[in-house]
């Protein structure tokens, strides 16, 4: 058992916007979203030109970080509105700083290795069907609406396509009252490199 950080990334719509955080049916955050505040994603531009903010961030004691785990979670933007898109899992300090540049499965991030979040290692391999991070996504207990044919989102499109979405690296904007649940993996800690 070890205590794991999380950070969201994502964007901040609006001066007031706070959240909860639910991770295995425990609170794990409430409060402010204190970045900068920039505009919604307009289907072309993204906000602050794609610069990357992350906007929640807790700590969680993992059951078990000797192997893959599935938490089920929850955030409720509960003021305000805010985009919530990848979530980043803290992979282990000491063997993450380990491996040779380029060769490192995480990115540093305020001194501490975090796993990319996306449909690549650890999560899967990087296939248009691999599942992120994020799985079992549903939105005010929806699923997300997509439009009704592959084709009609062009370069928007889903990973897996409208068919069998995975959401590798999507956002998802909420408004106040909204919330996004979904199964969180914890994969394992980094492993010693191994030439």
């Amino acid at each position: 058992m070890a205590t794991r950080k999380f950070k969201v990334e994502g964007w901040n719509h609006d001066a007031s916007t706070t959240a909860i955080v639910t991770m295995g049916g425990v609170q794990v955050f409430s409060g402010a979203i204190s970045t900068a505040v920039v505009s919604p994603y307009d289907g072309v531009t993204d906000p602050a030109a794609g610069e990357i903010h992350y906007i929640l961030s807790w700590d969680y004691t993992n059951a078990d970080d000797t192997a893959e785990q599935e938490v089920a979670c929850s955030i409720e933007i509960t003021a305000g509105s805010a985009s919530i898109g990848t979530v980043k899992v803290s992979s282990g300090d000491t063997n993450s700083a380990s491996y040779p540049a380029g060769n490192e499965p995480a990115e540093e991030i305020d001194s501490n290795w975090y796993y990319v979040g996306l449909n690549d290692t650890p999560y899967g391999d990087g296939s248009s069907t691999a599942i992120p991070e994020k799985k079992n996504i549903l939105i005010d207990g929806s699923s997300p609406t997509l439009l009704t044919a592959d084709a009609d989102l062009g370069v928007n499109e889903p990973s897996g396509g409208i068919s069998a979405p995975t959401f590798s690296g999507w956002q998802f904007a909420l408004e106040s009252g909204q919330t996004i649940s979904y199964t969180q993996r914890i994969p394992a800690l980094v492993a010693a490199y191994i030439a």
